[in-house]
């Protein structure tokens, strides 16, 4: 598992590097890419618990979010498609047995991968100058490096179960390590791009926030498998799963940074 996670990672991060740096088309069309795979993804693990939702009315209910985020029409109106569309498709298909279930994981996969997801990764990146860049290049780090270090410490010395009926493999031990090695890759990033930017007082301050939330959205994730009795969402990336797993700590941690960063930083 873990010479798999390593040769994906050597595969995929200096693309990754390349195209948030150069931004401009290629960034949006990345991101569309992934969030398509991950709807994909969220469908199938909701037909499993049991949702007769379909593929197209959920890419129809999230990709408002998206559009909104890239083209600047209102997010209240992305929002209203999102809860308009799934109980119109099954008025139309004159559908009512398990129909709430239906129109409840679409809606729910539609705020979780295209807003939370997909709508705020396009936010960061769309700031000015070099800062936004900056920004998705930070969270990325924060989020794997401390995905990586509870992974590592986890599964070596890892004790005490951390969420036991949720996740049986995660560890305290692990979810610490996990904070420290986030942290670290936070200042890391913060001190080859943002020095100039961004006040160190952030840094540790975002370092263990998005350590704690990436963990919330993590476990959240494996909510949703375990009703769905899976290990993982696909085996679309080796040694990692599917880009659900991939990605399942940015999904919370992506508007987290982009409204601390609204709030916090942008008027320092």
């Amino acid at each position: 598992m873990l010479w798999k996670r390593l040769l994906s990672a050597i595969v995929v991060i200096p693309v990754l590097i390349l195209i948030i740096h150069w931004g401009s088309s290629f960034y949006p069309v990345l991101l569309g890419v992934v969030v398509a795979i991950m709807l994909v993804e969220f469908h199938e693990l909701a037909r499993a618990i049991g949702s007769k939702g379909h593929k197209v009315t959920l890419f129809l209910s999230a990709v408002p979010f998206c559009l909104s985020a890239q083209l600047g029409f209102s997010v209240a109106l992305a929002i209203a498609l999102s809860l308009v569309i799934p109980f119109a498709s099954e008025i139309f298909r004159r559908q009512v047995g398990d129909v709430f279930l239906s129109v409840s994981s679409t809606i729910t996969g539609s705020i979780y991968v295209g807003w939370a997801f997909g709508y705020h990764l396009l936010l960061l990146r769309q700031i000015d100058g070099q800062v936004g860049s900056s920004l998705v290049f930070f969270l990325l780090a924060t989020v794997w490096c401390g995905d990586s270090g509870a992974y590592l410490i986890g599964s070596t010395l890892g004790k005490r179960k951390l969420c036991p009926a949720i996740s049986p493999n995660k560890t305290i031990e692990g979810a610490v390590a996990g904070l420290i090695t986030g942290t670290a890759g936070g200042f890391a990033v913060w001190f080859l791009l943002m020095r100039e930017s961004v006040d160190v007082v952030h840094v540790p301050i975002l370092g263990l926030s998005l350590g704690i939330i990436s963990q919330i959205s993590d476990l959240s994730e494996s909510i949703i498998k375990r009703n769905a009795q899976v290990k993982d969402s696909s085996s679309a990336v080796p040694g990692h799963g599917g880009l659900l797993d991939r990605c399942d700590g940015l999904i919370f941690s992506s508007p987290a940074l982009y409204y601390y960063f609204e709030h916090f930083m942008d008027s320092t």
